[in-house]
């Protein structure tokens, strides 16, 4: 038998490469949240399987600016979605 691939995963950090750890990955689908996940000490997420389709990925920990992308997931092809964030200005 063949191994479903059809996951998100990807690296979140932050300046120098630094990993961001406990960010969190919202996979939403048409304003439905479908998945919410925390990146591990490496900075890295992984989703379940996820139906082919069009999905939005938002990311974001305290203290940053929030970042999402639009990803499309393919049958059997897993999606990288990695960012960098930006640390917020103090106002």
């Amino acid at each position: 038998t063949k191994k479903m691939e059809n996951h998100i995963a990807g690296k979140i950090t932050r300046e120098k490469n630094k990993a961001v750890q406990d960010a969190v990955v919202k996979i939403t689908q048409k304003n439905n949240e479908l998945a919410r996940i925390y990146t591990n000490d490496n900075g890295k997420y992984q989703t379940d399987l996820m139906p082919a389709g069009k999905y939005t990925v938002k990311v974001w920990k305290d203290g940053y600016i929030t970042e999402e992308a639009e990803v499309e997931v393919k049958e059997d092809q897993p999606v990288k979605a990695d960012f960098k964030l930006k640390r917020e200005l103090k106002k």
